[in-house]
């Protein structure tokens, strides 16, 4: 720096310089950007740490001072704005403020405090999607999804907030509201039948999971509400099983033991590792329904759905479809040996009382001689060959619309 710069550790990793009028060695005017190009081809060169090479790299954001009342807070928070951009560019990298980004980070800091607020603020809400058995018709399971009663805002799926409240450290606190819900809702469920009332099926997040007392924390709420282990899923994310193998292996191994299902869930987007997935103990692999939206007709959507269903049952585990949303797509599925779907066209979700009636108003499950008989060999090309009317259908199917999202 020369002279008349300014150095400043903020905290952290974080640093602030703050350059003065002033001209370089060769009596050039010297910017922001050959000062940041400077500083970055400083922190390449290796640090000696123990013995040991350690290359640091380093984002910077820039902002320059503008025309009008900008106060020093102002310049520092959107060089801070440029920063996370830098950051979330790809890193080792400089990034200028642009100020259509300042409304931007208006509105994330807005979000970010409304949701400090959603939790204490009783502003979540679940709403639940019924999975039906293939081979005959049953709600197996129920899976619970997160809504938001923004204030102003509507109602916000998880994708529009969770994740925000995973970057600041609130994923864990609303899984474990989700969880105790969802355990307290599914004690209340009524099935007729030999199967029972359903399994309830809940999404939980890489951070949540990792919690020391998880496990712990969930058996609680099992005594509490009277509920056995068989009747909870847990949908892990394929994504989280790739990242953390090891430790998420050893979770599933303590959930198996209290008679907790694992499903992975969104299987064909991640990077799962196939060899450790055989040793989980795994119950279903849920096929992504961006696979599923191109049948029956996509060539790569079959091939794709027909080898998750192999895998699946070659492992000893059943396959679930998501986001099915046509007959064709059900009969598709059902015909290549898929164990059960989920999506608008079996059912949409539904809040708690609708979900209710839904339960106790369903048919009684065929008997198994009149669900026909699923062939062994590969569907027919022609998708009209295979006949949705025969298929066991859920009195949602008609009961209800389609609503999309999740």
């Amino acid at each position: 720096m020369r002279p008349g710069d300014l150095v400043a550790r903020l905290g952290g990793d974080e640093f602030t310089v703050l350059l003065g009028p002033g001209e370089g060695g060769d009596g050039a005017e010297v910017g922001p950007d050959a000062v940041a190009e400077r500083i970055t081809l400083a922190m390449r060169a290796p640090l000696r740490v123990d013995g040991r090479a350690i290359v640091v790299t380093t984002s910077i954001g820039i902002a320059r001072p503008a025309a009008g009342d900008r106060s020093g807070a102002d310049l520092l928070r959107d060089a801070d704005v440029a920063l996370y951009r830098a950051k979330a560019g790809g890193r080792a990298r400089a990034a200028t403020f642009d100020p259509a980004w300042r409304l931007a980070a208006q509105v994330r800091l807005q979000l970010e405090a409304d949701l400090r607020r959603a939790l204490p603020g009783n502003e979540l809400r679940l709403v639940f999607q019924p999975k039906v058995d293939l081979a005959d018709g049953r709600v197996a399971a129920v899976e619970v999804l997160l809504r938001w009663h923004r204030p102003g805002h509507g109602v916000l799926a998880p994708g529009a907030f969770l994740p925000v409240a995973e970057e600041i450290g609130l994923a864990a606190p609303i899984g474990r509201w989700v969880l105790r819900e969802a355990c307290r809702h599914a004690a209340g469920w009524s099935g007729p039948g030999p199967g029972g009332p359903p399994a309830v099926s809940v999404n939980v997040s890489a951070a949540h999971l990792q919690e020391p007392d998880f496990v712990a924390d969930l058996g609680r709420v099992l005594r509490e509400y009277d509920l056995p282990g068989g009747r909870v899923q847990l949908e892990i994310a394929e994504g989280t099983l790739a990242a953390r193998v090891d430790e998420v292996a050893a979770v599933m191994g303590k959930l198996d033991r209290l008679g907790i299902r694992a499903v992975l869930d969104d299987f064909g987007t991640g990077r799962a590792d196939l060899v450790a997935l055989g040793r989980l103990p795994v119950s279903a692999l849920q096929l992504d329904g961006r696979f599923v939206a191109g049948l029956p007709h996509g060539r790569e959507a079959r091939a794709i759905a027909r080898a998750v269903v192999g895998l699946a049952h070659g492992l000893g585990t059943t396959v679930v479809a998501e986001g099915v949303e046509t007959a064709d797509q059900l009969a598709w599925l059902r015909a290549a040996g898929c164990d059960g779907a989920q999506g608008d066209h079996v059912a949409p979700p539904m809040p708690a009382d609708a979900l209710a009636a839904f339960l106790t108003g369903r048919r009684e499950p065929a008997p198994a001689s009149s669900v026909p008989a699923v062939p062994d060999a590969s569907p027919p090309a022609d998708p009209s060959l295979a006949d949705p009317t025969t298929l066991p259908v859920a009195p949602s199917m008609v009961r209800y619309g389609p609503i999309r999202g999740r």
